[in-house]
């Protein structure tokens, strides 16, 4: 896992060393999808947060050692991240006291204009008898029953960071650390209009709760029930995780994994560019080794790399794939109602383009699907006609409830080509 926003890696460190630490508590899942998404905790809740950034802030022994051999960081960056959880300790969470950090109202403020009377495709996602639940959210901010409402004395500050939001552009900006540490920065609630309900699919939800009419207590039941399976494989030692806040570029080729997550990485430094680095990592003696790459802006990317660059396009004699119909385009793109089964022709037409400009291969012959679809020992898996295994939701069809399916949201899994597990079986 690697991502070089140290809230975001405190969080996840934290969350892992919990797991480990409170296996054997009863209902402990439950107090971890409160602390994953509620900005108000139990005292109960809130307590065992406390206990755990103790824990870390305090050790004497390695990240290693103290989560039992789950997660592995080297130690510089794990200074960095307890600058970071020193913050939260150090924050008055009471809600009663008058110096608390309030982030009921900061919450409040941030989601101001992001209300389901001013958001269409949320209007469209929800039933009537969603709705009503959808405001309970949008108000309180609370993953669970709101009847408990009275026991929530505690903020959770573990959804505090550096302002990550624009203001004066109303949009959102990863920003420039200039040199600061976590520890000197100005926190404050960084949540910026993410709603649990647009991750996990509605349909898989619906089969673990029977409350079918409040969807903040559907999703924590469905949370905490996903927390017990991930508490099993790390019981039964069947995951490691390596993490890391370094430039990805820096990492080196002495470990071998089965799963590689690169986010969106793809976006700014390109999906060859990725499978060249991370490839070799992989481990060739495990055939379901996987490299997963994300794309969160996808149509805008695809658009400029092929409906704006018919200049380009021409120049190379590729006029076959220049995209100059607009209304084409919009045929196929209905606002939040994006799916793989509309957009994949254009993304293999911007893989056409982004293979070519890499300088990948010469001269003005169009790539086949084939080509641009194998590079360097991987292939990846074409969801026209295989499904993706390691992040299966993203490639389901039709319309959901609550959550929507998203064509700009593609998911791209990498996998060992059959030549690379040979040569593997070879060197054995």
């Amino acid at each position: 896992m690697c991502d070089y926003d140290p809230f975001v890696m405190a969080r996840n460190v934290l969350f892992l060393y919990m797991m480990v630490k409170y296996a054997t508590k009863p209902d402990f899942s439950k107090t971890l999808a409160s602390i994953w998404y509620s900005v108000l905790l139990s005292e109960h809740d809130y307590n065992l947060l406390h206990e755990a950034l103790t824990d870390l802030c305090s050790r004497k022994s390695s990240l290693l050692d103290i989560t039992k051999g789950l997660v592995e960081m080297n130690e510089e960056e794990v200074e960095v991240l307890s600058q970071v959880w020193s913050v939260w300790l150090g924050m008055e969470c009471r809600c009663s006291r008058p110096d608390s950090i309030d982030l009921t109202n900061q919450r409040k403020e941030r989601r101001s204009h992001y209300t389901i009377s001013k958001n269409s495709h949320l209007k469209g996602s929800f039933t009537s008898k969603h709705v009503d639940s959808y405001r309970e959210w949008d108000l309180y901010g609370i993953l669970g029953s709101t009847d408990l409402k009275k026991d929530l004395t505690c903020y959770n500050p573990t959804l505090t960071g550096r302002q990550g939001w624009d203001e004066d552009n109303d949009q959102f900006t990863l920003g420039e650390y200039n040199g600061s540490r976590p520890k000197d920065m100005e926190y404050v609630y960084c949540i910026h209009n993410c709603e649990p309900f647009d991750v996990w699919d509605f349909l898989e939800v619906e089969k673990y709760c029977d409350e079918k009419d409040s969807l903040p207590v559907m999703l924590h039941t469905y949370v905490s029930h996903m927390i017990d399976l991930a508490m099993a494989f790390i019981d039964k030692k069947r995951i490691a995780i390596q993490m890391t806040t370094t430039a990805c570029q820096k990492l080196t080729h002495n470990r071998k994994f089965d799963r590689i997550f690169t986010s969106n990485l793809a976006e700014y430094m390109g999906v060859y560019t990725l499978v060249g680095m991370f490839g070799p990592l992989l481990d060739s003696s495990n055939r379901h080794s996987t490299l997963v790459m994300d794309t969160l802006s996808g149509l805008e990317v695809w658009e400029f790399m092929v409906c704006k660059m018919e200049y380009f396009l021409e120049e190379m004699n590729w006029t076959q794939m220049a995209c100059s119909d607009e209304e084409e385009w919009k045929r196929d793109f209905v606002p939040h109602a994006w799916d793989y089964s509309y957009d994949s022709k254009w993304f293999l037409r911007y893989l056409k383009v982004l293979f070519l400009t890499s300088g990948f291969m010469e001269g003005s012959k169009v790539p086949s699907s084939k080509t641009v679809l194998q590079f360097g020992g991987l292939r990846m898996r074409d969801i026209r006609r295989e499904l993706n295994t390691v992040v299966p939701y993203f490639y389901l069809k039709g319309p959901r409830k609550v959550a929507s399916v998203n064509g700009r949201l593609r998911v791209m899994e990498w996998v060992l080509t059959e030549n690379r597990l040979k040569e593997n079986t070879s060197d054995a």
